[in-house]
C-alpha cells in the first residue's frame, strides 16, 4: 500500500497481491478501517470524506480520498466504486515499441496497463484518452 497526499486529496495504491473481495462487506470494512487508521495516525485525518475506489483486475485498486469537512471529530465517509476500471500506462513512445495498443492524447502516449511497465498509472479520464486520442497502433 502506497499513500500520496496532495492538499486534501489522498491517493492510496493497493496492488493486486492483497486478497480483497470487493463484494464482501467485511473485507471492505476491514480495508477502509486499516486505511483510515493509517491516515488518521500519519496525517491527522478526520471529518467528512468522499472515497472513490477504482478497481482493475490486473492492477488491483486505487483509492482516492477527498477530505471535505475537517470540523467533525469522527469519520463519515461516502464510498463510490468504479468497477472494472480501465487503467493506462503513460509511456515514452518510440517506433519499435512492442505494445499492442498505443494512444496519443495531449502530447503524451499511453498504452493499456501492463504490470511490467514502470511508469505512471492513469485511472481517471481513461475513456477520454481512448475516445478523443489518436490510436497509433
Amino acid at each position: 500500500m502506497i499513500i500520496t497526499k496532495n492538499g486534501d486529496l489522498y491517493i492510496i495504491y493497493i496492488y493486486k497481491s492483497h486478497d480483497i473481495d470487493i463484494f464482501n462487506y467485511d473485507d471492505i470494512s476491514f480495508l477502509l478501517k486499516k486505511v483510515f487508521n493509517k491516515l488518521k495516525t500519519k496525517y491527522n485525518l478526520k471529518g467528512l470524506c468522499n472515497v472513490d475506489i477504482y478497481l482493475n483486475d490486473e492492477y488491483g485498486m486505487i483509492m482516492e480520498i477527498k477530505n471535505i469537512d475537517r470540523d467533525l471529530e469522527y469519520f463519515d465517509i461516502k464510498v463510490c466504486f468504479h468497477l472494472d476500471s480501465l487503467f493506462l500506462n503513460e509511456i515514452a513512445y518510440t517506433y519499435n515499441n512492442d505494445y499492442d495498443e498505443i494512444y496519443y492524447y495531449n502530447d503524451k502516449y499511453y498504452t493499456i496497463y501492463n504490470k511490467n511497465i514502470d511508469s505512471n498509472v492513469i485511472y481517471k479520464d481513461v475513456l477520454t484518452i481512448i475516445n478523443k486520442g489518436i490510436k497509433i497502433k
